[in-house]
């Protein structure tokens, strides 16, 4: 398991990032393309979590591949799930941080 946790850092490091620049991007234009990264980012992010045994990351992130599912990617992720993505974002990186900050 050691090697997968640390892969899983360095993926769940890269990931957190890209979800934070997304949130950055919510108030900008309601591109669809917004929708379908935070839908790929949080789907990778899950099923990585589920193979380290991080239920807590693996439901939020869940619920963030949800709200960026197939309606947001048709449409873009409606202004008022803006705030649940924050939130949701702000709730991975707070989960993964003792993970992210253990030794390599």
């Amino acid at each position: 398991m050691p090697d997968l946790l640390k892969y899983f850092r360095i993926e769940a490091r890269d990931l957190l990032a890209k979800l934070q620049g997304c949130v950055g991007e919510l108030d900008g234009d309601a591109r669809l393309d917004l929708a379908e990264r935070v839908h790929r980012f949080a789907h990778t992010l899950k099923g990585s979590a589920r193979l380290v045994a991080l239920a807590d990351v693996s439901e939020t992130a869940g619920r963030l591949e949800q709200i960026a599912g197939p309606e947001a990617r048709a449409e873009g992720i409606a202004p008022e799930d803006h705030a649940e993505v924050r939130t949701l974002v702000e709730q991975l990186a707070r989960q993964l941080q003792p993970v992210l900050d253990a030794a390599p």
